[in-house]
């Protein structure tokens, strides 16, 4: 895609000239500046995405650079000049669909700091650096080269001895690494740090709770969700690994066995190769929605779909939005699992909430926050679960199947609140050591993980595995919303069994809003609610507990 940097200025000096002086002036202005934002939003994934699909190619590299350190920086500037122009003309803000919006760009002005524009840009070069030493991370293994990823394949594997060996492996790797990872770190924390300042803020956390407008819940409803995660999730996965552990027949479970289960004898894989998986997912998608399977036909044909791992390609995954294309691009590096089917209908589930808001006239209604986005992800997997019956030769490998999907769900949450809570400490007490950085993640996960578990022999993997968590990396506090949404999902899969219909059309109904209503709202328009209290996660692990049980 050619860019052409003076054209692109002189579109945006237009827009910050064009005079406003009505409700009709508004609505034109949001109608041009959504167009334009739409445009660079494209320009700025559309590389990014080339970019994490290889990392090692140069003209690529080169043209992702480019674009971080020149359009990004431009488009924000301009960004900030429209909506302080925007700010000026709140009386022409007249109904709640406009009013909302104001509120946002208001927040927004709250952030703004002319400073932090240089200090973006030297974060977004951070990030870069991280990606391309974790896509370039390979290792050696019984002779071959292989990419570090492909490490946590064999974690899946019914040789115990080999599943030790492969994370004791993986452990290594990641010490030769771990100094180069936590310079990274010291400078992304110093340079946040200093953002938050630079806006007058106290400390980066709260900047970030601004910045990603949690206006629905606080840092303190964040340590509470904490404690009822701890006292009403973790004793049921004590309960689980302690079935696994005598499906396992070993006197002591370790950090090895976590992703095994005792069923791999007995469980058949309903696909053989990713593009079989694929068709598994579309006929799954047809049966809860006609239009979410033809979204996913669609995608196929754009070669919207990059799936397995590969040497030079950017750890992780993702499905990102092309605004004016009105498409979705989903990447992952899936390695021939049980679990690639449930990981790629999760990132289905944000393609599907992208085609029903893609209308969506404003390009701010447009940007989800996390707590919406990974709700239609995380319900996306729920939701079809009960179709997955026919894939397996009988009911009781289906049962198993469920169980297991169910335990993860449990597994999950609490690492979902430890990578958090760690962030929260990271941020209010940013004059740490790295030592000081290890043994708080220790301790924290310490605390959130099963005691069933024994750690000895593999303790510094306990301390370093933050490192490669890429959010704390890349999107600094995206992390609690994975634990909220699964609590929103499994609202909606309990609604789902009573009534499958209407719990459908409101989804979509939701998911069609964008980020036009607050999170609560979006939430309720869904039929379920945004409650983070200790009531709330006792009976929905309640229902948890006995649909597991049922099995």
């Amino acid at each position: 895609m050619s860019v052409h940097i003076q054209d692109l200025t002189n579109e945006f000096q237009s827009l910050v000239n064009t005079e406003v002086c009505s409700d009709k002036d508004l609505k034109a202005f949001l109608t041009k500046a959504s167009s334009l934002f739409d445009h660079v939003d494209e320009i700025l994934m559309s590389s990014y995405i080339r970019y994490q699909l290889n990392t090692g190619d140069i003209s690529i590299q080169d043209h992702y650079q480019f674009t971080q350190k020149t359009i990004k920086p431009l488009y924000r500037n301009f960004k900030i000049k429209i909506e302080r122009k925007l700010s000026t003309h709140e009386n022409y803000f007249s109904t709640n669909y406009y009013q909302y919006l104001l509120k946002r760009i208001q927040n927004s002005m709250l952030l703004v700091s002319e400073d932090n524009l240089q200090l973006q840009i030297a974060e977004d070069e951070l990030v870069t650096e991280y990606f391309d030493m974790r896509s370039n991370m390979t290792t050696t293994w019984k002779g071959q080269p292989i990419p570090v990823l492909d490490l946590y394949g064999i974690l899946y594997d019914d040789n115990r001895d080999l599943r030790e060996e492969a994370l004791k492996h993986l452990s290594v790797v990641y010490k030769t690494k771990e100094e180069e990872l936590q310079l990274i770190m010291d400078q992304m924390i110093h340079l946040r740090n200093q953002k938050a300042k630079n806006a007058g803020f106290n400390n980066y956390r709260d900047y970030m709770f601004s910045y990603y407008e949690r206006l629905d819940y606080t840092p303190s409803e964040c340590h509470q969700l904490a404690d009822s995660v701890h006292k009403h999730v973790v004793p049921l996965i004590d309960q689980s690994n302690r079935v696994k552990r005598e499906k396992l027949a070993v006197e002591v479970l370790k950090p090895w066995d976590t992703r095994v289960t005792g069923n791999e004898g007995t469980l058949s894989i309903p696909y053989k190769t990713i593009s079989e998986m694929v068709q598994v997912a579309e006929e799954l998608l047809r049966e809860l929605s006609p239009s979410f399977s033809d979204l996913l036909i669609d995608m196929k044909e754009k070669n919207f779909l990059d799936l397995e791992s590969r040497n030079k390609k950017a750890p992780g995954g993702f499905c990102e939005f092309l605004p004016e294309s009105k498409s979705s691009f989903v990447m992952l590096n899936l390695v021939n699992t049980k679990d690639d089917l449930p990981i790629f209908l999760h990132e289905m589930g944000h393609a599907i909430h992208h085609e029903l808001m893609k209308d969506i006239e404003l390009n701010q209604y447009k940007s989800l926050p996390m707590e919406t986005a990974e709700l239609a992800a995380m319900s996306i997997e729920l939701l079809t679960l009960d179709s997955w019956e026919h894939l397996y030769k009988t009911k009781e490998e289906f049962h198993l199947v469920k169980k297991e999907l169910f335990e993860q769900i449990l597994e999950f949450i609490p690492i979902t609140i430890a990578v958090d809570q760690f962030q929260h400490w990271l941020y209010t007490n940013p004059d740490h050591t790295h030592f000081e950085r290890n043994e708080k993640f220790n301790s924290i996960l310490e605390h959130y993980d099963s005691k069933v578990i024994d750690w000895n022999g593999i303790d510094e993997w306990k301390m370093i595995q933050w490192l490669d968590v890429i959010h704390i990396f890349e999107t600094p506090f995206y992390y609690i919303e994975y634990a909220i949404a699964q609590l929103g999902a499994l609202q909606l899969y309990r609604n789902y069994k009573n009534n499958p219909s209407v719990t459908i059309s409101k989804f979509k109904s939701a998911l069609s809003l964008g980020s036009s209503k607050s999170v609560k709202e979006v939430y309720q328009e869904a039929g379920i609610e945004f409650n983070l209290s200790e009531e709330m996660i006792e009976e929905l692990m309640d229902f948890v507990g006995e649909e597991i049980r049922s099995l």
